[in-house]
C-alpha cells in the first residue's frame, strides 16, 4: 500500500511538472542564446526579432519591423504580448527588448575610425537587457533612461525595468553607474 501511495505521489509531481514546464512564460529574455549572437562590426543598428512582433511607432501608425531592417537614432520601437526583440548595435553591442516593452533610440552613433560608441535608449515601459561589448574611449557612451532613472556603463552587462513608475536594475558584469 505505502508503495502505492507513493507511486500516485511521484505520478502527481511529475505530471505537474510537465504542465508547468509547458505552461509557463516562455516570453521573457533568453539573454545567454541572445547575448552569444554578437555580430563583428556592421555600419548600423539593426533588429533579430526573435519572436512575435516589433514595430517602429510613427506619428499615428505602428510600421512592422522584419529581421535584418536598420534602426536609427530617434526611433521609437514597441515588441508586441508575446514579443522578443534585440537589437545590434554597429560594434557588436546589443539591446534586447522583451515583451511589451516600450523604448525610444535617442542616439546610436559608432565611428569605426575611433571606436567610439555612442548609445543612449529612453525607456518608457518594459524590459531590456544591455550587452556592452567595450566602450574603448573616453568619449563612448551607453545610456537607459526612464522617467526617474539613469543608468550609465563601461562594458557590462545590465537589464533595466521600468513599469508604474518604478525602475530596476540589475548587473551582471562590472559596474553600473545609476542615479535619479
Amino acid at each position: 500500500m505505502k508503495k502505492y501511495v507513493l507511486a500516485c505521489i511521484g505520478s502527481i509531481i511529475v505530471i505537474a511538472g510537465l504542465v508547468y514546464f509547458f505552461n509557463s512564460d516562455k516570453t521573457s529574455i533568453n539573454t545567454e542564446n541572445q547575448l552569444s549572437k554578437a555580430p563583428t562590426i556592421y555600419k548600423s543598428a539593426w533588429v533579430e526579432i526573435t519572436r512575435g512582433t516589433l514595430f517602429l511607432k510613427l506619428p499615428g501608425q505602428k510600421k512592422k519591423k522584419k529581421n535584418g531592417d536598420t534602426v536609427e537614432s530617434g526611433s521609437a520601437l514597441e515588441t508586441g504580448k508575446n514579443s522578443v526583440a534585440t537589437i545590434h548595435m554597429p560594434d557588436g553591442s546589443l539591446l534586447s527588448m522583451d515583451k511589451e516593452t516600450s523604448l525610444t533610440l535617442s542616439d546610436i552613433n559608432f565611428q569605426l575610425e575611433n571606436k567610439t560608441l555612442s548609445v543612449k535608449v529612453g525607456l518608457n515601459v518594459g524590459r531590456v537587457w544591455s550587452k556592452v561589448i567595450s566602450l574603448a574611449t573616453v568619449e563612448s557612451e551607453w545610456e537607459v533612461k526612464t522617467s526617474n532613472t539613469v543608468a550609465t556603463v563601461r562594458g557590462t552587462a545590465f537589464g533595466m525595468s521600468f513599469k508604474n513608475g518604478t525602475s530596476w536594475v540589475n548587473a551582471s558584469e562590472n559596474n553600473v553607474a545609476v542615479t535619479p
